[in-house]
């Protein structure tokens, strides 16, 4: 059991360091500091190895206390483990760990859909702002002087994209 709980906390930790990058990283994009985002986002890749290999251990470990204790492993979790544990053994601990885990999972989800919608609503403008600068403009007409309007050739973009 302090295997488990140890590994819970530890997973506990990682994303708790998760939540925190997510919420620096909303600042960043909101502030538009690429860097810093991009600092934030190679963080987060070694944060969610490190709850990848804990959890791979964590299962592993469930796997094992169920083959020593005839326990069907197929399909085994945690949560079906911990109901077949007698009270006392770290039982109340691990279920705490267990609860809190889940919701800071959703708060973890939460704060990242914020930032996918950020990133979605940035990138929605800089494409706006690309096309506006790369679409030609069909040119209209012109005073000519004459008391008629001439009409004007061509077509006028800010940007060459053959440049």
């Amino acid at each position: 059991m302090e295997e488990w709980i140890g590994l819970l906390v530890e997973i506990e930790a990682a994303i708790d360091r998760l939540i925190e990058t997510s919420g620096q990283k909303r600042e960043a994009l909101v502030a538009g500091n690429v860097e810093a985002v991009e600092a934030l986002v190679r963080e987060e890749t070694g944060l969610l190895a490190r709850v990848a290999n804990l959890e791979e251990k964590r299962q592993r470990s469930v796997v094992v206390y169920a083959l020593r204790n005839r326990i069907d492993t197929k399909g085994i979790t945690l949560y079906s483990v911990l109901e077949t544990l007698p009270e006392g053994e770290g039982k109340d601990t691990i279920s705490q760990l267990r609860l809190r885990l889940i919701e800071k999972m959703e708060e973890l989800e939460r704060l990242n859909g914020v930032n996918k919608e950020l990133l979605t609503t940035q990138r929605d403008i800089a494409q706006f702002l690309l096309e506006g600068m790369t679409t030609p403009v069909q040119l209209g007409t012109q005073y000519s002087g004459s008391g008629r309007d001439a009409e004007l050739t061509g077509r006028i973009s800010l940007i060459d994209k053959n440049a």
